[in-house]
Order: structure tokens, then C-alpha cells, then sequence
């Protein structure tokens, strides 16, 4: 069996598509995503390739959680 892994937008749902006209890449399903075997070191291997990955693309954590690109660039105050 294997386990998806995937990074959710922190700031999905923020009504980011009604008022910017601009969309959340997670509301698209573009988020990263990795498929780990059913193992604790698989999964612990495929994270930190999932962070590297997330980084590459320009998401960032910010406050704990991870922003897409799309959604810092309208964020209101320091991203």
C-alpha cells in the first residue's frame, strides 16, 4: 500500500478567487505532492523530499503553515 502526501495553501479558502480575481494553487489541486511507501522511514524520506520540492516551486511556511506562491503574492502585510 502507499500513502499520499500532499501540502494544502494555509490560506486556501480566503476568498482569494472572488476578490483578486486569482486562484489559490491548492483550489486547482497544484499542490506538491509525493507517494511514500507504507513504512515510517518512507514516509519521513518522501517529507523532506516534499519540503525541498515545495521550496523549489516558491512556497513558503510562513506562521507554521505553507503558502503557495500565488496567495503570498496577495497577502496583506509581510510574506
Amino acid at each position: 500500500m502507499a500513502i499520499f502526501i500532499s501540502l494544502r495553501c494555509e490560506m486556501r479558502g480566503e476568498g482569494r478567487a472572488v476578490w483578486s480575481g486569482t486562484r489559490c494553487w491548492s483550489d486547482d489541486n497544484d499542490d506538491p505532492h509525493v507517494m511514500a511507501d507504507d513504512t515510517k522511514k518512507s514516509a519521513a524520506d518522501c517529507m523532506t523530499f516534499l519540503f525541498s520540492d515545495a521550496k523549489e516551486a516558491g512556497w513558503k511556511k510562513i506562521n507554521g503553515g505553507w503558502v503557495c506562491p500565488n496567495c503570498q503574492k496577495h497577502m496583506q502585510g509581510d510574506a
